[in-house]
């Protein structure tokens, strides 16, 4: 995942390891609310490679929970 940034917005740009030439492009984020998906985004991935089972938290504190998985794997 990569995050561009400009003068007043961001885009974060979620592209398939396997599939480089195609990516999903978010554009017109805030740049904090740009890095803030991009960690929530990681920590799905971490929870998914690790099996961990989502549903044992309340929606409330799932995303802060998602964002520290997050942060602890490398930027993509």
């Amino acid at each position: 995942m990569l995050i561009e940034t400009g003068w007043f917005w961001s885009k974060l740009k979620i592209i398939d390891i396997g599939y480089t030439e195609e990516s999903i492009d978010v554009c017109y984020l805030k740049t904090k609310d740009a890095v803030r998906a991009r960690k929530i985004i990681q920590g799905l991935v971490v929870a998914h490679k690790n099996g961990i089972d989502l549903s044992k938290y309340e929606q409330p504190d799932l995303p802060e929970k998602l964002e520290v998985l997050g942060k602890a794997e490398k930027a993509v």
